[in-house]
């Protein structure tokens, strides 16, 4: 049942949320010595305590609302999704390490084109390149 998976998955977000508050970003974000202004980990504890806050209600919600009758979210299916999206990660984050932003963001925007259909060469490359060439001046002008 779906709100089952609502429990779940808010269960799920809340423990990550609180792995990150307390361990990840004090590690990750050096304190700053100047008292003066902003500390660093002020927009990463922000956000982390939202997505905190809005996984405690989505799984109490989830616990005292009455029984749905539609799917579960937990599928094969979307498994098989989110395994994609997450590789996908990994490789485009190993390739532009590797490859640069240009060469590596044209084979990741290209390998998303082909795995969404897309088959014409021509606006494989033109589109990748344009992309991954227009977001290389953007980075390149700004800096």
């Amino acid at each position: 049942m779906k709100l089952h998976d609502d429990v779940f998955i808010g269960t799920l977000l809340t423990v990550s949320a609180l792995i990150v508050l307390i361990w990840v970003i004090p590690t990750q974000i050096p304190v700053s010595q100047d008292e003066t202004v902003m500390p660093p980990s002020l927009m990463a504890n922000l956000s982390m305590g939202i997505v905190l806050l809005l996984s405690v209600i989505l799984g109490i919600k989830g616990f005292f609302r009455q029984a749905d009758r539609d799917g579960s979210l937990l599928t094969i299916k979307n498994f098989k999704s989110f395994g994609f999206v997450c590789l996908s990660l990994a490789i485009s984050g190993v390739l532009i390490q590797y490859a640069g932003f240009f060469y590596g963001g044209i084979i990741i925007t290209g390998g998303y084109m082909v795995k969404m259909g897309e088959r014409r060469l021509l606006t494989l490359l033109s589109i990748a390149g344009g992309a991954a060439g227009i977001c290389y001046l953007a980075i390149r002008m700004v800096n």
